[in-house]
């Protein structure tokens, strides 16, 4: 999609046929990002219905795990928590150098 968009908008057409571009892409745009909350709103209700199984499930009193996993949803916890590799010399310089970070 992006590539042909590309390619439309780089041609040099009359006004009726950029137009006509612009209207096709508005279009898959809209189609795209339908489909793409429909999607998301299927994949936050599939995490619903498993949290509300694991918490009405009669013979599993893990309520540590249930929390554990109710605090992961989202899209925030997707990130990666990485540690910095820097340490501050006897200059007081910052130092990324690996060998430099490992020994230190």
């Amino acid at each position: 999609m992006r590539d042909d968009m590309c390619m439309k908008e780089r041609c040099k057409h009359n006004s009726a046929e950029r137009q006509l571009f612009k209207r096709e892409y508005c279009d898959s745009r809209r189609d795209f990002d339908k489909l793409h909350r429909k999607y998301k709103r299927r994949y936050q209700l599939q995490k619903q219905q498993d949290l509300t199984d694991k918490l009405m499930n009669p013979g599993v009193k893990h309520t540590h795990d249930f929390w554990k996993t109710f605090g992961k949803i989202g899209t925030v916890n997707d990130r990666k928590v990485s540690l910095p590799l820097e340490v501050i010399d006897d200059n007081g310089t910052i130092n990324s150098d690996l060998n430099d970070v490992l020994n230190k």
